[in-house]
């Protein structure tokens, strides 16, 4: 039923979506050149987080953000669109004041009491993530943290099927869409979804580059009729919010390396767990929905990746 009833909106929608809908437009000035010199302190993330959500003292996680002004649907990696990098893949652009850091560095779990919530990491890449599909719909799926600890300080990739609450799908007509949110529908309501399309796996590590392009660009071309843009990308001077240019197929993305966390490093106030619920809601988070999510992500790993091998990467040569 699910299936019918995203093909039927598909036919609808593709007829009416403009080109350029597909990037905004005014580019930003920087050097590329920046981003492989450049790291910034792991307090960042405690210091620019903290308006958006709660820092939580986690017993695992050591210190965990748990963002607040979403909704009962929200999960992440839904608020916003894919853009295709060269030398790196799809990447999650979104609006979201957390994005640049919650989307790109670091993993995130599903809590039955807290929620969503993000662990740090110290290494960039364009979307941390796992991916199935069949051959009308693409799913995608937040990869968990590998260690307990206080941060992800490792770019090493697990080979492991996710939980079904992980995962959200969408037509792959609608892949490329400027906002996913619209057509997004999540792997714990339409079950089908997930027993019909096949692990694909998650994000490649290529030496000191994390790179996505587990979904075949070429296949999207040819479903959507529609060459899709390969960005340059440019370092940005700060963190913050990305700005594509489709006059000059560039992208100004922060991608800095994190320096790890000393011992005491620690957000300047962050929340007990046991606490953690009645804060979160009361600052406009929330927990809804996410008691019945499969919320065990430690299944056995089929294999780990890490540095498994040179893939071709579609737009190199830019």
């Amino acid at each position: 039923m699910l299936r019918s009833r995203l093909l039927a909106s598909v036919a609808t929608a593709v007829l009416c979506l403009p080109v350029a809908a597909l990037a905004p437009a005014t580019p930003f000035s920087a050097t590329a050149a920046q981003a492989q010199s450049a790291s910034i302190s792991f307090q960042v993330f405690f210091d620019q987080l903290e308006p958006h959500g709660v820092w939580v003292r986690h017993s695992r996680y050591n210190y965990v953000f748990c963002p607040t002004g979403v909704d009962a649907n929200w999960r992440p990696y839904t608020e916003g669109r894919w853009l295709y990098l060269a030398n790196y893949g799809w990447y999650f652009a979104s609006e979201e004041p957390f994005a640049w850091a919650t989307y790109h560095y670091g993993r995130w779990f599903a809590d039955r009491r807290l929620g969503w919530c993000w662990v740090p990491g110290t290494t960039w890449a364009p979307a941390w993530v796992s991916w199935r599909s069949s051959d009308n719909v693409i799913g995608w799926a937040p990869l968990p943290p590998e260690d307990d600890g206080s941060a992800t300080v490792t770019i090493q990739v697990s080979r492991r099927e996710l939980p079904q609450g992980y995962w959200v799908f969408v037509p792959v007509e609608r892949f490329v869409e400027p906002q996913l949110s619209v057509n997004i529908v999540f792997g714990t309501q339409e079950p089908e979804l997930f027993t019909q399309t096949n692990f694909l796996g998650p994000v490649q590590v290529e030496g000191d580059l994390v790179v996505n392009n587990v979904i075949d660009v070429t296949h999207i071309e040819q479903t959507i009729n529609q060459e899709i843009i390969v960005y340059n990308v440019e370092e940005a001077p700060e963190p913050g919010a990305e700005v594509a240019s489709t006059e000059t197929d560039t992208v100004q993305i922060f991608t800095a390396e994190v320096e790890p966390p000393a011992e005491d490093t620690a957000p300047p106030e962050a929340v007990p767990e046991e606490e953690a619920t009645e804060v979160i809601e009361s600052e406009g988070g929330t927990v809804e929905g996410t008691a019945e999510l499969e919320v065990d992500a430690e299944a056995p790993a089929e294999g780990t990746v890490e540095g498994d091998g040179e893939r071709p990467r579609r737009g190199e040569e830019a």
